[in-house]
């Protein structure tokens, strides 16, 4: 009687390991998860944020060249000086926002790096455009319209980039549950193994 008590108490602690083993692969599951919808949010947001900033540069690039092709009068000036000064403050905001800002490290990094490098052209853009309205000379603005260019090129480079990372980041998370499942698996079974040890020799000691 004894013996089978000892056998029915070690079921049970088999039973409670194998709930245990599908709570722990419910909330690794679950974690997973949290983290894919996490990416997931994270990657439209940087693709929206990209395609926006990239339209700006192209907005930038015909302002200028529009600019450039007038008479670069007075009034074309001033509008000028008006346009630069407040882009370049709000050029300010979005450098100090670049670099302060979450995602400098991770998966996503090489995009963040893009943009914090297109943040970083944007006021050198706008200063020379001050600089080409002090001088009254429209060929100042070549260097500004090719960083506008060169902006819109590394927008474009961002952009191909987000899908490759996204494949990258769907295969870590393929792998990191296929290990969380083996790792889980593998203690489950050692412990039904050993239950079945424990068993076995108690049967054998008993008879």
């Amino acid at each position: 009687m004894p013996r089978r008590r000892n056998w029915a108490r070690l079921g049970s602690k088999g039973l409670r390991s194998a709930s245990d083993l599908g709570s722990d692969l419910e909330s690794a599951a679950k974690e997973l998860e949290r983290r894919r919808q996490t990416h997931i949010r994270q990657e439209r947001i940087l693709t929206q944020a990209t395609t926006e900033v990239t339209q700006v540069w192209a907005r930038v690039e015909g302002k200028l060249l529009d600019a450039q092709a007038s008479s670069f009068g007075d009034q074309e000036i001033r509008e000028l000086r008006r346009y630069a000064t407040e882009e370049r403050i709000s050029a300010l905001g979005s450098v100090s926002f670049a670099r302060v800002s979450d995602g400098a490290s991770g998966i996503y990094k090489p995009v963040y790096d893009i943009v914090r490098e297109m943040a970083d052209i944007q006021v050198e853009v706008f200063d020379t455009v001050l600089r080409a309205c002090d001088s009254r000379d429209p060929g100042v603005l070549d260097s500004a319209i090719a960083s506008a260019r060169y902006c819109q090129s590394l927008g474009e480079q961002a952009l191909m980039l987000i899908p490759e990372l996204s494949q990258q980041r769907k295969q870590r998370e393929r792998n990191l549950w296929r290990g969380c499942f083996v790792g889980c698996v593998g203690v489950g079974l050692a412990f039904v193994f050993l239950v079945v040890f424990i068993i076995f020799s108690a049967a054998l000691s008993g008879s």
